[in-house]
């Protein structure tokens, strides 16, 4: 501090003040002896000696401690200045921000081990161009049209007691007749309509069978009109479930079996329902194609004209000459 400063001079000052030697003592001359005018003239006075020199003095060093002095005191000063701080106020703190941690170096990852590549076969060489001769003036050919591709007919099937079978679809077969069209009898060729209808679905029972084209004698002449058709339709019970969330009109239900009967074809094919599936077996008939022409006569039917017979699911029949006129009967057999 400063205090200590100003001590540490106080105590330097007397041993550089003893340091300084007295000034040597300069002796008085000494007093001449001076002759008498007699005795100077008898014997020469003698030249007086000079007096030797006295050594120089030496410097004071007062001033160059004074000059130490002052300048010890104004480094004091100055520093005393620099470090004085006035009372409350706190220290002076200067942060000093972290290093920044140096990132490990990378270590480069060895190289993964690539696999040969198979060797590629390199390519044959390309066969030289075929030189083409070019005529001169030589017009060029007009492409021809395709010719239409024929459609494929099925194969048909070999003979089946006589009956040569026409595949057209899995749930629709096509046969040509095994009958004779101008004299046709609905209830002789039911065991072979049904033999088909159980070739689609195997537990297929007869729910209506109609003809037209009957005349007096009970048979049908299929021949007389292309659109004359014997029909038979039938009903499998067991694809006959139905959808309880809608109702019947709107059930599709692929539950019945069609044979047609034509002059020129047999047609069997699966169907939808339009009553749900519910149609009901035929009851057995008790009377002959024939016999049903004269009870229908006997009811009001003409006996000239043909007509169609429907054999209903009630048992009743029906009798139809379809001419407009209201010629439709219904009877039964006893």
């Amino acid at each position: 501090s400063a205090g200590e400063m100003a001590e540490a001079l106080r105590a330097l000052l007397p041993e550089l003040e003893g340091a300084v030697a007295p000034a040597p003592a300069v002796a008085p001359p000494a007093a001449l002896y001076t002759p008498t005018r007699k005795e100077q003239g008898a014997v020469a006075t003698p030249a007086l000696a000079a007096p030797e020199p006295s050594p120089a003095p030496r410097r004071s060093r007062l001033p160059l401690v004074a000059l130490v002095l002052a300048l010890l005191t104004f480094g004091v000063t100055v520093a005393a200045l620099m470090t004085w701080k006035p009372a409350g106020e706190p220290p002076l703190v200067i942060e000093v921000p972290p290093e920044k941690p140096k990132p490990a170096p990378e270590v480069p990852l060895p190289p993964e081990p690539v696999a040969p590549s198979p060797p590629v076969a390199e390519p044959p060489p390309p066969p030289p161009p075929a030189v083409q001769q070019v005529a001169k003036n030589k017009p060029k050919p007009v492409p021809r049209a395709p010719e239409p591709v024929k459609p494929v007919e099925p194969e048909p099937r070999k003979p089946q007691n006589g009956v040569t079978m026409i595949e057209t679809g899995r749930d629709r077969k096509t046969t040509p007749p095994d009958f004779d069209a101008k004299r046709f009898e609905l209830f002789g060729y039911l065991p072979k309509a049904k033999e088909k209808a159980l070739e689609m679905m195997s537990d297929a029972v007869l729910i209506n069978m109609d003809v037209e084209g009957v005349g007096p004698d009970g048979t049908a002449n299929l021949a007389l009109s292309p659109a004359y058709e014997a029909n038979y339709f039938f009903r499998s019970p067991s694809r006959s479930k139905v959808d309880g969330r809608l109702p019947a009109r709107d059930q599709e239900i692929a539950c019945k079996v069609y044979v047609v009967v034509k002059a020129k074809s047999v047609e069997t094919f699966v169907t939808t329902s339009s009553d749900g599936c519910r149609e009901k077996a035929l009851p057995p008939w008790k009377c002959t194609m024939a016999e049903a022409v004269k009870r229908a006569q006997a009811e009001g039917a003409k006996a000239g004209p043909v007509g169609k017979v429907t054999y209903l699911a009630d048992g009743t029949w029906m009798f139809d000459q379809g001419d407009g006129a209201g010629e439709t009967v219904y009877f039964s057999c006893p």
